[in-house]
């Protein structure tokens, strides 16, 4: 399956150049659409020498005639064909499908998460470039387009086909951007506080949706509340695929799998209820932690994936009733050190040179053990503190990417106006203290030894179940 597009990009010049970079993959650009041009008259047009798709770079390198000028305001506009995978391919567009009456129907989705834009549009598709994004579909009269934002109007074409417009985004990162089109009937819920939450299901299905639907209108009302700030995205479509695997929080349109979405007494038992809680949590978490303020480079995942991970904990024990923090002992931390404690884990904090390393961050350690970092800083904060220090991180970096030093910065400058106080009496140090802990693999495991006749303690550190990386013991008189 094939699709045509076409976009146009606004840019800034913050500096005088002759080339324009854009990333691109498995698209082909049509010859005569590549144009330039200033958003305004005074701004002198470049033009456009010559352009080349550098296949192995991900890149399409466009050579201006002259110089964009530093400060001018351009607009790129770009015409390609691209090409929709199978749902087991789900990398760029994908179409899934399902059998009704008797008859295969098809359906299509996105995910773009991490780097994989590039290949549905041209565009600049690193997490610290961020844009807002109008969009157009273009679909068949008895299928329904969804994007991130809600549909402003919906226009019947020549062709027969419907072209849907859609409201333009908040800033975000290309990652984050979504499209669908189904044939689904949907369940609809609007929250006390206006949120306009759907789910979409296959028809035979859709009765399971009630669930996901009902639970998130409380979730995402505890976290406005939680962090005070209200989400800037108040449309939220939920759509369940058939074959497709995952789950992604694309702002305003989730997309997940049949299985952690959809739920049925009858079909299963009480775990996958939890599970599905689990996932609704995790990925409305996301709008705050990762959409609203986002990962920098892929090596700061963690981010984005422990908070969303230990919010599991923390909104499924207030809004919800599960006892989150015993759920989440049990499910995370003991599978959690099986891995840490071998040779091959990674860190929480792993190195991602390159674009094509950025699915290397996805680790167990990036979800589960930063969000037991989390826990720890939890409760050396105690619960006032921390919940300022992350409304404070959520005020100060809004619409932005961070880094784990500036979450450092933050915690460091709570536990100072708010007295808390590590060892020798002077307030603690994030930086000092947890840095490490997203730098290493592993955790650490000390054994104390007391002798009663000498009164002396002997510890040793050593890490969690790898003898051969003890440390030498220290004595403590």
């Amino acid at each position: 399956m094939t699709f045509e597009g076409h976009v146009q990009i606004t840019i800034e010049a913050l500096e005088s150049t002759s080339k324009i970079y854009l990333n691109v993959a498995n698209l082909t650009i049509k010859e005569d659409s590549v144009i330039i041009e200033p958003v305004d008259e005074e701004t002198p047009n470049p033009g456009i020498q010559d352009w080349e798709v550098l296949d192995d770079l991900q890149l399409m390198r466009i050579n201006l005639q002259n110089s964009a000028i530093r400060g001018g305001i351009y607009l790129i506009r770009i015409s390609f064909k691209g090409i929709i995978s199978p749902s087991d391919q789900d990398h760029g567009l994908f179409w899934d499908q399902y059998p009704q009456h008797n008859e295969m129907r098809y359906v299509m989705g996105s995910q773009l998460q991490p780097v994989y834009a590039r290949r549905v549009f041209p565009c600049f598709d690193e997490p610290t470039y961020k844009a807002t994004f109008s969009v157009t579909i273009v679909r068949k009269m008895h299928m329904t387009s969804l994007a991130c934002g809600d549909l402003i109007k919906s226009e019947l074409r020549e062709d027969g086909c419907i072209a849907d417009s859609f409201h333009t985004t908040p800033i975000m990162s290309t990652y984050l951007l979504a499209f669908a089109i189904v044939d689904y009937p949907h369940l609809q819920i609007i929250s006390h506080k206006g949120y306009k939450i759907r789910v979409w299901a296959r028809a035979d299905v859709i009765h399971a949706a009630e669930y996901a639907m009902t639970i998130a209108a409380p979730l995402v009302e505890w976290l406005d509340d939680y962090t005070g700030i209200q989400n800037p995205v108040t449309k939220i479509d939920k759509v369940a695929f058939p074959t497709w695997g995952g789950a992604m929080e694309n702002w305003g349109l989730v997309l997940y799998s049949e299985n952690l979405l959809l739920w049925d007494p009858t079909w299963f038992e009480t775990d996958q209820q939890l599970l599905i809680s689990n996932v609704v949590t995790h990925e409305l978490t996301h709008y705050w932690f990762g959409n609203l303020v986002s990962c920098r480079w892929w090596d700061e995942l963690w981010l984005n994936e422990g908070f969303a991970s230990y919010f599991e904990s923390m909104a499924l024990q207030d809004p919800l009733g599960w006892p989150g923090s015993e759920i989440v002992l049990n499910s995370r931390l003991v599978p959690m050190m099986g891995v840490d404690e071998m040779n091959t884990s990674t860190p929480v904090r792993p190195h991602i040179p390159t674009p094509w390393h950025a699915e290397d961050a996805f680790s167990t350690s990036t979800y589960g053990k930063g969000a037991f970092m989390l826990r720890m800083i939890h409760q050396v904060l105690g619960p006032t503190s921390f919940q300022k220090a992350l409304r404070k991180y959520l005020n100060d970096y809004a619409f932005s990417t961070t880094v784990s030093n500036d979450l450092w910065a933050v915690f460091n400058q709570v536990a100072v106006e708010d007295n808390i106080l590590g060892p020798g009496g002077l307030p603690v140090n994030f930086t000092e203290l947890f840095t490490p802990w997203i730098d290493q693999s592993g955790y650490p495991l000390l054994k104390m030894h007391r002798d009663y006749e000498t009164f002396r303690v002997t510890y040793a550190q050593e890490r969690y179940n790898s003898s051969d990386l003890s440390l030498p013991p220290s004595t403590y008189e």
